[in-house]
């Protein structure tokens, strides 16, 4: 047909005819393989779906079997191969920092090291505080009782729950508080001044954590199980570095020189301030174990 019109031995035949040739084409495939199926689809649904499901049923009956034992098997190797890559790399961090740091740096180091691998692979639910443990307020506490739990607990930010910690209406921040005391005793409706709650799961791990309060400029946080019920909670103290620890077992600020020890952790405070602490100097102590007599 092309050699017809003068077209194949053309330079125009040489561009033209590919392009047609390929339109053409495209447009049956488009016609007959996609268009025309819809259009008879729409118009006859019912008689589609009736005759595909027969298909679909009887082919899902027939590979089942196999289908069923290739997911399985799929989603196992996934379980294993992803534990075993997470152990491996905590695992080989550990060893990596005994290999490399054997001769060059004292033990003391390797065991700080060691420490900050240990933190970064920490989760929430190691430093949280439990659900049994959790200071908070019923949303229908008067105000007169608020006020006396505040001054009680001594806690600048609780949970607001009703009927249970499960059904949590947010956080009470006690600062926010000061416009009521201000207006006098007229406006009580301390309710209103709830914030919504940041939830966590139990397994995000600290470092994590740590960004996500910077990032969201927060200082507590909602900690809640796999079934979606409050475990309990962790605040920027819980999770900064280890001052919130130290404070937490010293039982007030310390002082430079002061020595903090839990369990087989030794804490030197080797700067500190009024205010705050400033640099820590952490060991882990060989844990003694006394002879049965």
């Amino acid at each position: 047909m092309w050699a017809t019109y003068g077209w194949r031995d053309s330079s125009y035949g040489d561009i033209l005819i590919p392009i047609i040739e390929v339109g053409l084409i495209t447009f049956i495939l488009l016609f007959l393989g996609e268009i025309t199926p819809k259009v008879y689809a729409t118009q006859n649904r019912h008689l589609i779906v009736k005759r595909i499901a027969l298909v679909m049923y009887v082919l899902r009956t027939i590979l089942w079997p196999l289908s069923y034992v290739l997911i399985s098997t799929t989603k196992f190797l996934d379980s294993r191969i992803k534990d075993q890559n997470d152990t491996a790399s905590f695992e080989d961090i550990k060893h990596a920092i005994d290999l490399t740091s054997e001769e060059e740096s004292p033990s003391e180091e390797k065991e700080i090291l060691k420490g900050i691998v240990i933190f970064s692979n920490t989760q929430v639910k190691a430093i949280m505080r439990a659900r049994v443990d959790v200071v908070a307020v019923e949303f229908e506490t008067p105000f007169s009782e608020l006020i006396a739990l505040i001054n009680q607990e001594g806690y600048s930010r609780m949970p607001v729950f009703s009927d249970s910690l499960d059904q949590l209406k947010g956080i009470l921040y006690v600062k926010d508080m000061l416009s009521l005391l201000k207006e006098g005793a007229a406006s009580q409706d301390w309710q209103r001044l709830i914030r919504p709650a940041y939830f966590v799961p139990e397994t995000k791990k600290i470092d994590d954590l740590l960004e996500e309060f910077k990032r969201r400029r927060l200082h507590i946080a909602v900690v809640v199980d796999v079934f979606g019920g409050t475990a309990g909670n962790v605040t920027l103290g819980d999770a900064d570095t280890l001052a919130g620890l130290i404070l937490e077992v010293h039982g007030k600020l310390p002082l430079r020189g002061d020595v903090v020890e839990q369990d087989n952790f030794r804490f030197t405070i080797e700067s500190a301030s009024q205010r705050r602490i400033k640099r820590v100097k952490f060991e882990v102590c060989e844990i003694k174990h006394e002879e049965k007599t």
